[in-house]
């Protein structure tokens, strides 16, 4: 049994085209917490600094529909590296859906959606 010598060769590029890609994402979103009327989101950031928007979207979810609850945008500077962001919110106890985004220059550079229950 002869094994196409074309398999092994497109596995390697696709393994090498995938690394590559991975360390294209400038900034991820990390843990996000709410506790004391306040969210905690961390982000990395993996280039030079940048002065970015971030905005939270809050729907509050009932079984299988959501509502709009809050949206909040705030100006904030990302260091290279970890960093920890304080958003105040007051949230009501229940289930909700945070969007978070990431604005650079008027594009969203990241986003990403966090299922959190308030007590």
């Amino acid at each position: 049994m002869s094994v196409n010598p074309f398999i092994p060769i497109s596995v390697t590029i696709f393994f090498l085209a995938s690394v590559i890609a991975t360390g294209c994402m400038s900034t991820a979103i990390g843990d996000l917490r709410y506790t004391d009327n306040m969210f905690r989101i961390n982000f990395v950031q993996n280039e030079m600094p940048a002065d970015v928007f971030l905005q939270l979207t809050i729907f509050r979810t009932d079984g299988f529909s959501q509502q709009e609850y809050n949206v909040t945008l705030e100006q904030i500077r990302l260091e290279p590296g970890n960093n920890t962001i304080l958003v105040p919110s007051r949230l009501e106890p229940g289930t909700y859906k945070i969007y978070v985004y990431i604005i650079e220059d008027g594009r969203r550079k990241t986003a990403g959606i966090r299922d959190i229950e308030v007590q």
